[in-house]
């Protein structure tokens, strides 16, 4: 078994973030469709964003879940200081790999 193989049978749900716009946000769905090609059986994905397509995309694409960034308890994540809310804590602690589109060095 090659180190590649035994690697992506360990990724079973991928997490990824986007707060860019529409336009974006499609460009950035042709590029996680692209890698999951690499992981046998075909993880998950969670999308968290801040286009509405995400939440269109959800079961219409290779998008399982879509949640809003603005609700939810997700900007938490990013506050520094804060107090993190549990729920989003929760969809994190379950994922395998986490996609960052978010830009910035923040």
């Amino acid at each position: 078994m090659s180190r590649n193989e035994k690697n992506s049978r360990n990724i079973m749900r991928i997490l990824v973030f986007h707060a860019g716009a529409l336009g974006d946000f499609i460009l950035t769905l042709q590029f996680v469709r692209h890698i999951t090609h690499a992981f046998q059986p075909k993880p998950r994905i969670t999308v968290v964003a801040r286009s509405p397509l995400a939440r269109f995309a959800a079961g219409r694409s290779i998008v399982d879940t879509a949640h809003d960034f603005d609700v939810d308890g997700w900007h938490t994540l990013f506050t520094p200081h804060g107090v993190i809310d549990e729920r989003p804590v929760r969809i994190l602690d379950g994922s395998d790999l986490v996609l960052s589109f978010c830009g910035g060095q923040e």
